[in-house]
């Protein structure tokens, strides 16, 4: 009787264990795939999506999937003025609303500091969805935001790439995009620019 009782005991103990190493290793997973302050998709989560949609089972080499490249124009401004607290704020109701503009199957992903990435697929019947994508996330800036006691109107730079028959990489289309998104930031700011549009 005392052995069959040992051994229960080892069996909840092992369940247990096995339980706490599903935990971690879930914990460890996401954290290694999203970023920590806006919960958001991080560097790694961008760059297995955009991974996948290079694989050769993703889909005929016409699709027009795509990412945008996002900076807010003038954050240390913000950073200067509100601190870093109030910056850490402001990117993550940036990120809320980054969220709220994309469908559900697009991934939006914080890089680090005050750069974002959108990675947008094509609509249901092929069409290129980055430039409407990138008209939503302007629509999303219209209303200020609201930091403890202070309202705040922020602006974005946005670089656009997609997809085409000839892209050659994935690494040659995010260049694509940071490129565009350095146009924008230099063409004025406030704007969004396609790459080779």
């Amino acid at each position: 009787m005392t052995r069959h009782d040992e051994l229960g005991e080892v069996a909840v103990a092992f369940n247990g264990m096995a339980a706490a190493l599903q935990d971690s290793h879930t914990t460890l997973t996401y954290r290694a795939t999203h970023d920590e302050l806006t919960g958001l998709g991080n560097r790694a989560a961008l760059a297995e999506r955009m991974a996948a949609s290079f694989e050769p089972d993703s889909g005929v080499r016409t699709r027009h999937d795509g990412p945008l490249f996002i900076d807010i124009d003038d954050f240390k401004d913000v950073n200067d003025s509100l601190g870093h607290e109030g910056g850490d704020a402001l990117l993550v109701l940036l990120a809320e609303r980054l969220r709220a503009s994309v469908r559900s199957h697009d991934l939006v992903a914080r890089l680090g500091g005050d750069e974002f990435a959108v990675v947008v697929l094509d609509n249901d019947d092929g069409t290129p969805a980055t430039g409407p994508v990138a008209e939503r996330i302007y629509d999303a800036l219209s209303d200020p935001f609201v930091i403890g006691d202070r309202s705040l109107r922020v602006s974005l730079s946005i670089g656009v790439a997609q997809r085409t028959a000839d892209t050659a990489d994935v690494t040659e289309l995010l260049r694509q995009a940071d490129s565009a998104m350095y146009r924008a930031k230099h063409g004025g700011k406030a704007r969004y620019e396609i790459h080779g549009g």
